[in-house]
């Protein structure tokens, strides 16, 4: 099967059969507050806990979120913040998805295409919808969403 998606506003990347349109950089703005609400959601988990609750050691957390494979929110007087969806093997795998072939937008963009719900899911967020079955359709569908933002 082969999933083509293509805006015509930006290369695609090929990941296997795939093709998945790459954002251009993301101008995406939030105010200190609204950063700050969102940083703090209960879904929105200490480096530290999110270590505990993924059985590994922080300083593989650390280099995960540096090398572009976890997402995750950062103010700089207060460290990191991890969405916990990325516990579950799907969401993390969409997460994952949109990290690489998004690589230009920033952490906030990203995450808010993720987690706010959308009228092209009847009004469900990408990280509600997702199954191991449908992990590159949303994907395909997030990096769209961010190239449109």
């Amino acid at each position: 099967m082969t999933i083509t998606i293509s805006t015509g506003r930006s290369p695609a990347k090929a990941h296997g059969d795939v093709l998945v349109p790459s954002p251009r950089t993301t101008v995406f703005h939030l105010s200190e507050s609204e950063q700050l609400s969102l940083y703090e959601s209960p879904g929105n988990l200490p480096l530290s806990i999110f270590a505990r609750l993924a059985e590994k050691p922080e300083e593989q957390i650390f280099q995960d979120i540096r090398a572009g494979r976890l997402l995750a929110l950062h103010l700089s007087d207060q460290g990191y913040r991890i969405p916990d969806w990325q516990l579950d093997p799907a969401k993390y795998l969409l997460t994952l998805v949109v990290l690489t072939h998004a690589d230009e937008a920033n952490a906030w963009a990203i995450y808010s295409v993720l987690s706010k719900p959308t009228d092209r899911l009847a009004d469900r967020s990408p990280v509600e919808i997702v199954t191991a079955g449908t992990i590159l359709a949303v994907g395909g569908m997030v990096c769209e969403l961010l190239v449109n933002k």
